[in-house]
């Protein structure tokens, strides 16, 4: 639940003349690879305990040198990320060894400087990727991927998956209803997409 609040508690970090950028998309979230500029090699960038979900938009803390220099030029250049989660979070200069195989390609939405000087980014996730090789290491890692395609099942296991998925997106809304931490201007009743990870 604590990672929760996190997500949806980024309210105070934007200023009152700021544009409103929801918490989770609707369900037209999803990258179509045919329809946007899909890079050759990802910039890869490593979460400390954090993942990353397609349809999410997430603030994360970006202190690493290498991290911010990703995240700068990833959105300067209008491009993706892929955000992977570090398996020991207490890594400070993890390696690719240290990064779990499987993560979200995600757009950088905005670049946020703190008052105490740390700096704050706000990622959209888009869709599920698998790392393959490092393709470079310098001034950080870029990797070949392939994306993940979702697996929905067929005939009557799917009536009986999507009325999973209808429980889970009741529940979900019943939960940030009843929190304390949303912020006021969050639209309810909010979308909610929920994504099949097998």
């Amino acid at each position: 639940m604590d990672n929760f609040k996190v997500s949806i508690g980024f309210s105070e970090m934007m200023d009152s003349d700021s544009e409103f950028i929801p918490i989770v998309e609707d369900e037209d979230y999803q990258m179509n690879k045919d329809d946007e500029r899909m890079p050759e090699d990802l910039p890869l960038l490593p979460l400390r305990n954090t993942v990353l979900f397609p349809g999410v938009i997430v603030p994360i803390s970006v202190g690493r040198e290498r991290s911010l220099k990703l995240v700068k030029d990833v959105q300067r250049n209008k491009g993706f990320l892929g955000a992977v989660a570090q398996i020991d979070a207490a890594m400070e200069e993890p390696g690719t060894k240290d990064l779990y195989k499987v993560g979200t390609i995600a757009r950088v939405l905005k670049i946020l400087e703190m008052p105490d000087g740390s700096t704050s980014v706000i990622i959209q996730g888009r869709i599920r990727f698998k790392w393959k090789t490092v393709v470079s290491d310098d001034p950080y890692f870029k990797v070949s991927y392939k994306v993940l395609e979702d697996v929905v099942p067929e005939g009557d296991a799917k009536r009986e998956f999507e009325a999973v998925i209808g429980s889970l997106k009741d529940l979900s809304l019943r939960i940030i209803k009843g929190s304390s931490n949303i912020p006021q201007e969050l639209p309810l009743p909010l979308k909610i997409s929920i994504v099949p990870l097998f």
